[in-house]
């Protein structure tokens, strides 16, 4: 299968991305596709079948997106959510948990996801002062006990005049 199959709409677009092996961006544009729509299938094409250190995952996330008939905006949206994962095997749990998923579902999951990876704030002890444009201020306190941030509050004050 190659690229002009995806192209023509036959097939499942996972399997028309294998025929890109090979193909440069170059390539695609010179065949009459336009540059931004030949980096995209490039770029999927390497994601899906090219070297990777999980390859288990990789094979997971290629069947997922086959038995769910992803087309290629779907699998654009996957990699568009998994870039927000700096960690390689996240990422990849990511990639294969949005391919089992139905296309009319992926961005709910993916939020829910998101959210489930993201980092809890560091809340530290502190004070902040803040001036504003308009020649107001804010005065910020972060503390364990009452009388720390009555302390904090009055040094900064004292600083700042």
């Amino acid at each position: 299968m190659n690229f002009e199959t995806l192209l023509a709409g036959q097939g499942p677009v996972i399997d028309a991305l294998a025929g890109f092996a090979g193909h440069s961006v170059e390539d695609l544009t010179a065949n009459g596709l336009c540059p931004f729509v030949a980096r995209k299938y490039v770029t999927l094409y390497n994601t899906y079948y090219g070297p990777t250190t999980y390859t288990g995952l990789q094979y997971k996330a290629l069947t997922a997106a086959r038995s769910q008939g992803h087309s290629a905006e779907a699998l654009d949206f996957i990699e568009s959510k998994t870039k927000r994962v700096a960690d390689k095997l996240a990422k990849w749990k990511l990639r294969v948990k949005l391919c089992k998923t139905p296309a009319a579902q992926i961005e709910a999951v993916a939020r829910e996801q998101l959210k489930k990876l993201a980092k809890p704030r560091e809340v530290k002890e502190g004070v902040s002062l803040t001036h504003h444009a308009n020649g107001l201020a804010t005065l910020k306190a972060t503390g364990t006990n009452l009388s720390t941030l009555w302390m904090s509050t009055l040094w900064l004050t004292l600083k700042t005049k």
